[in-house]
């Protein structure tokens, strides 16, 4: 849980946001090679409606959690970070109902592995959110089960990202997009997530996305991949076609049968729910695999 803060609730962001931009005026008399000198920066600010929010998290390196919010919170988020390299970035803008997280590298400063911090973010249940994440060589763990996500949009470099929506999203979403680059993504129940259209871009890496969860609605995947492996867990009672094109990769995808330039399932005219698969694949192997 974010820590709580003592300051009235109208206070909390513009007291915390000064206080950190303060400790990172601080002129630092050498700057010596390996140094690093962490602190700790604490942001909320309670929930006083519902109107949309957008949220825009920019995060180069270190380890990275999203989850739900607890209590009253429209957001909270708790950031360790390296001042010797690093400033945070908070800015809530109410007018547009705009929040923007994440740290900003000091002139002159370059990343290392050593300077890894760490972000936690909370995010309300109750208000619909537009989320948009950059991230670089991060570790991110996405617990969004249950947020009303209205779009969703993931890029990361060289990241390892695992996504989880293990409550349904109250909120139909218009999109839920991730461009990977050489990154490996793992998302799980993606039927929760509540979206029309899912769409995947990735460069070099792994690829595994489990569409368990509540199914209301049909759902379209277009997934391109230039290297590596993508592998789909679909239930057996959902209805499959794959429209996909590859050059050097391999299909493995069982139970499906050739029809026209595509593949489909045996009970791809009677299902209740379908996934229709839109693929270009390069040089790697897209696997099907069934589920209960």
């Amino acid at each position: 849980m974010i820590p709580a803060l003592r300051l009235p609730a109208r206070l909390r962001a513009t007291a915390l946001a000064a206080g950190a931009l303060a400790l990172a005026s601080v002129a630092l008399p050498v700057h010596h090679a390996g140094a690093q000198s962490w602190r700790n920066f604490d942001v909320s600010r309670q929930l006083t409606d519902t109107t949309p929010v957008l949220v825009r998290l920019d995060y180069e390196i270190g380890t990275l959690s999203v989850r739900p919010a607890t209590g009253g919170l429209l957001y909270g988020a708790h950031l360790r970070y390296d001042a010797e390299r690093a400033n945070p970035r908070y800015e809530f803008t109410p007018a547009t109902r705009t929040l923007r997280l994440g740290v900003e590298r000091r002139a002159g400063a370059t990343a290392r592995n050593g300077d890894a911090g760490e972000l936690r973010v909370e995010l309300t249940r109750r208000a619909p959110i537009d989320l948009e994440l950059r991230l670089g060589a991060v570790e991110a763990d996405l617990d969004l089960g249950g947020i009303r996500l209205d779009h969703l949009k993931v890029e990361s470099g060289a990241s390892e990202a695992n996504v989880r929506f293990d409550a349904p999203n109250p909120e139909r979403m218009r999109a839920l997009t991730f461009a990977v680059g050489a990154a490996s993504l793992r998302a799980t129940r993606l039927a929760n997530a509540n979206a029309d259209h899912i769409r995947v871009q990735a460069g070099v890496g792994s690829v595994d996305l489990d569409f368990g969860g509540q199914w209301t609605h049909d759902v379209e995947l277009t997934l391109e991949m230039a290297l590596g492996g993508a592998t789909l867990r679909v239930p057996r009672d959902v209805g499959i076609h794959v429209d996909a094109t590859r050059r050097l990769a391999d299909f493995d995808l069982p139970g499906l049968v050739k029809r026209g330039d595509a593949w489909v399932s045996p009970n791809w005219e009677t299902a209740r729910y379908r996934l229709r698969i839109h693929g270009r694949m390069t040089v790697g192997q897209l696997t099907l695999e069934g589920t209960e």
